[in-house]
């Protein structure tokens, strides 16, 4: 009897001890789980507000305007900016809380310190809560000295030159294998049959080249007729050289090389353009790949004032194979007199497009480590009815962080 009771007891107390432990057991890997999946979101959320706060650093854009007798700094980004800080070229610093909505202005900067408002031209750069860096005694200057009201846009782009697809990089010495597909649409539907472009490099050869998708061809001047309009390879007159989209077609002389024209006449609403620009295996990712964040520009000239303003969307693609990753960007839209003309303006376009990886799964399926991509840039042109016509557009610039340029010199 006692053994068997002893036999009891004990079983009682396994059975007691089991259900003790297994509700424990279950307590801890629940919270070890929980406490993994925060972590995993944490982390995720964090990829995701650092792409976000990228982004919208990127997209600030200011510029210089004189009205009267005074400066005034006109927010053209898509985000609102607040001036923490301005400072002095000899040293001095002071702390301020200005903040500049989306299409608004300021004429002067309050400080933080009870001190009176500063006016802009009298600070030599003024510092944003994102940390971007503005130099308002320079842009007021230049916005003074030009005429017409020559808007000088700025909004810096945080990439270095190494990572700039400039003119040495653009045709170089192996410029038969750089390819670029160009196309133009209208409405959705096919607007020019054959569209390439057109570039004037100083390197390797001062030559004219055109690229109608199987790479550079040079001496295009010999058996081509270039439009006059074509013939100036620096538009808005900066001192960097323009890609600019061309129509071609044939002619009993040869080929002729004519701008493309976006109009709006004669029509009682508005028109969309939409004009893809490919650059065939441009990209390398890297070892790591985080965030790859493209920056552009754009340049045309706008021959009548629209009596709306002419909306840009832009998008990015990049391609590997069949896989295709898409991330639409934000642009900073102005005009300015054009140099040496008393009528038209140069429209430009400036923006960044930012494809957060590590912080979404499709993006992160698509884009890995060390492959070659090719990137296409995709305008949405909205040219409202009118007379408005966008005349002569080119490209300017392609800058890219968070992966390399394949492109060499």
């Amino acid at each position: 009897m006692r053994r068997g009771s002893r036999k009891a007891r004990k079983g009682q107390a396994e059975v007691i001890a089991a259900m003790i432990l297994i509700p424990l057991l279950i307590v801890v890997f629940s919270t070890i789980t929980l406490s993994m999946f925060k972590t995993s979101v944490t982390g995720t959320s964090s990829f995701a507000s650092r792409a976000k706060f990228e982004q919208e650093r990127s997209s600030e854009a200011l510029q210089a305007v004189w009205a009267d007798t005074a400066c005034r700094i006109i927010n053209v980004g898509p985000v609102d900016v607040t001036i923490v800080r301005v400072w002095w070229v000899n040293g001095t610093y002071k702390a301020a809380n200005e903040l500049i909505k989306k299409g608004g202005d300021i004429t002067k900067v309050s400080l933080s310190e009870g001190s009176n408002p500063v006016p802009v031209n009298a600070i030599d750069y003024a510092v944003t809560s994102r940390g971007r860096i503005f130099p308002f005694k320079t842009m007021c200057e230049q916005s003074q000295s030009t005429t017409n009201q020559n808007i000088n846009v700025y909004g810096g782009v945080p990439f270095t030159s190494e990572e700039i697809l400039n003119m040495t990089r653009l045709v170089g010495t192996s410029y038969a294998d750089k390819k670029i597909i160009t196309g133009v649409t209208k409405d959705g539907a096919p607007f020019i049959p054959n569209v390439s472009v057109l570039y004037w490099a100083d390197y390797p050869e001062k030559d004219w080249y055109l690229n109608s998708g199987s790479g550079w061809v040079k001496d295009i001047d010999a058996y081509a007729t270039i439009d006059p309009n074509a013939l100036d390879p620096d538009l808005d007159n900066n001192g960097i050289n323009e890609v600019t989209i061309v129509s071609v077609s044939a002619t009993n002389s040869g080929l002729k090389l004519t701008p493309i024209s976006l109009s709006g006449s004669g029509r009682s609403e508005s028109i969309n353009y939409m004009v893809n620009i490919t650059f065939v295996n441009l990209l390398r990712t890297r070892d790591y790949v985080d965030v790859i964040a493209v920056y552009f520009k754009l340049v045309a000239y706008l021959g009548t004032n629209p009596t709306k303003q002419i909306a840009v969307g832009t998008a990015a693609i990049l391609q590997r194979g069949v896989n295709l990753a898409f991330a639409s960007g934000t642009v900073a839209v102005g005009s300015y007199a054009a140099p040496g003309s008393s009528g038209g303006s140069i429209f430009t376009v400036t923006g960044s497009i930012i494809f957060p990886v590590k912080a979404y799964d499709p993006y992160r399926a698509v884009i890995v480590e060390n492959e070659d991509y090719n990137l296409t840039l995709s305008f949405t042109i909205n040219i409202p009815s009118g007379s408005a016509n966008l005349d002569n557009l080119r490209i300017e610039y392609v800058a890219v962080t968070g992966a390399e340029l394949k492109w060499k010199p």
